[in-house]
C-alpha cells in the first residue's frame, strides 16, 4: 500500500495548529462579508449591462477548429549551477468533435544563475509563446479557424520595464522582434483569435471609474473586480457581450488601465487620457506600430449554464467570429473554453515536479558518464554545488 505524506499542518505543535485554525475562521468570516458585498454590487449594475448581452443559437455547421497551447516550468531549477526551465507546446485540430491532427514540440531553457530571475522568467514565457505562434502559423492552411492562448500583444508590456533596467540584451531583442513578426502574420490572416484564460481585464471597472462618477459610492467596489467574475454571474447561457457596446472602439486595455489608475490615485478628470497613454506607451517607446493592437476587439461568451465566461480577443470581422462561436460543439460545458483548447491544454500540461525530474535525469547521466571517465573531477564539481551530499 502506498504511503502518504503527513500534511505539514499536523507536524506543527498543537498550540500553533490552534492559532492557524483561529486565523482560518477569521478569514472565512471576512471573505463571507466581501462576497456578500460583491453580490450586492453586481446586482446594482445588472440593469446597465443586461441589455448589452446578445443571445446566440448553436448552428449545425461543422468547422475545422485548431488550437495551440503550451506549458512551462512553474519554477526553474538551479541545482546544477545553471538555471534550467522546460516547456512544451502542442496543437490539436478538431472537426465535429473528432481529433484529426496533433503536433507537439518541447525544449529546454538555460541561463546563468547570475542573470536576472525576472528576465529569465520573461524569456522563458516568450520562448513558449513564440513556439506556440510558430506552430499556429504551420496550422493556418489546415483549419477554418484557430485559437491561440492569451492576448496577441500581451508580450510587449514587460519589455519596456526590463529595458529601463538595462536587462534586455541582443538575444532578448532578437527573440522579441521575431515574436512581433510572427504575431503580425497571425493577425493579418483573419483566421486567429486569442483566448484570455487568466484574464485580468477590468474594463467594466474602468467604465465605472470614468463614466459613472455619480454612482461611485454604490459601484466603487466593482472597479477592482475582474470582468470575468462580474459577467459569469450576470450573463445567461448562450449569450455574447461585445465590449464595444459598452466602451466604443477603444481597446479594452485602456479601460483596464483606467481601473488600475483609479485604484492607485482615485478619481481624476483626465483619468481616461492617462490610461490611454499608459496602454500605448510600450508601442510608442519601443517604436512599434500600434495599428494591430488598436484593431483588437474582445467578446465574452457564456456558452453553458454552469461554466464561466470565455474572453476572446479578435482582429477579424465580428461576423466571422460569431460564425465560429455558433458552430456545433465549440465550447466545453465544464470550463467554458473552446473544446480544442481544452484538449491541447490537457495534453501538454507539465506537472509541478517535472523540471526537477528533468534536471535529475541530466544529473544521473552526467554522473554515469563522467563517473567512469573522470571520477575525481565529477566529485569535485558536485562537492562545490552541495558539500553535504555524498557522491
Amino acid at each position: 500500500m502506498e504511503e502518504r505524506d503527513e500534511p505539514d499542518w499536523v507536524k506543527l505543535p498543537h498550540a500553533l495548529q490552534s492559532i492557524f485554525f483561529e486565523r482560518v475562521e477569521e478569514e472565512v468570516s471576512s471573505l463571507i462579508g466581501e462576497i456578500e458585498r460583491l453580490e450586492r454590487c453586481i446586482e446594482l449594475i445588472r440593469d446597465r449591462l443586461s441589455g448589452l448581452f446578445e443571445p446566440y443559437d448553436e448552428s449545425d455547421s461543422v468547422l475545422r477548429i485548431g488550437a495551440v497551447d503550451g506549458s512551462r516550468s512553474p519554477e526553474m531549477s538551479e541545482r546544477l549551477g545553471i538555471r534550467y526551465g522546460v516547456f512544451t507546446t502542442g496543437a490539436v485540430v478538431l472537426e465535429g468533435g473528432r481529433r484529426v491532427r496533433e503536433s507537439y514540440y518541447a525544449d529546454s531553457f538555460r541561463r546563468e544563475q547570475a542573470a536576472s530571475r525576472e528576465v529569465s522568467s520573461y524569456l522563458l514565457d516568450l520562448r513558449v509563446s513564440y513556439a506556440e505562434r510558430k506552430l499556429a502559423l504551420e496550422l493556418l492552411d489546415d483549419v477554418d479557424f484557430l485559437f491561440i492562448d492569451g492576448s496577441f500583444y500581451g508580450f510587449v508590456y514587460p519589455v519596456l520595464r526590463m529595458r529601463k533596467r538595462g536587462a534586455f540584451g541582443e538575444m532578448e531583442e532578437s527573440l522579441f522582434r521575431e515574436m512581433w513578426e510572427v504575431t503580425g502574420r497571425l493577425v493579418e490572416s483573419g483566421k486567429v483569435a486569442g483566448v484570455v484564460k487568466r484574464s485580468h481585464t477590468r474594463a467594466i471597472g474602468g467604465f465605472i471609474a470614468t463614466k459613472l462618477f455619480d454612482h461611485l459610492q454604490e459601484l466603487g467596489d466593482l472597479v477592482g473586480v475582474i470582468d470575468k467574475l462580474i459577467l459569469s454571474a450576470l450573463m445567461p447561457p448562450r449569450s455574447i457581450f461585445r465590449y464595444e457596446s459598452l466602451i466604443g472602439e477603444e481597446n479594452v486595455t485602456v479601460y483596464t488601465e483606467a481601473a488600475r489608475a483609479f485604484l492607485r490615485h482615485g478619481k481624476s478628470e483626465d483619468l481616461l487620457e492617462f490610461a490611454r497613454k499608459k496602454a500605448y506607451e510600450p508601442f510608442d517607446r519601443l517604436g512599434l506600430d500600434p495599428e494591430g493592437f488598436r484593431r483588437m476587439r474582445r467578446v465574452q461568451v457564456k456558452s453553458h449554464p454552469g461554466a464561466p465566461v470565455c474572453e476572446i480577443e479578435h482582429p477579424s470581422a465580428f461576423e466571422r467570429v460569431i460564425e465560429v462561436i455558433r458552430s456545433r460543439g465549440m465550447f466545453s460545458d465544464v470550463t467554458g473554453l473552446p473544446l480544442a483548447l481544452d484538449v491541447v491544454d490537457s495534453l501538454v500540461d507539465l506537472g509541478s515536479r517535472f523540471t526537477e525530474e528533468y534536471v535529475s535525469e541530466i544529473e544521473a547521466r552526467l554522473l554515469e558518464r563522467m563517473g567512469r571517465e573522470r571520477p575525481k573531477l565529477i566529485r569535485w564539481f558536485f562537492h562545490l554545488l552541495n558539500p553535504q551530499k555524498v557522491f
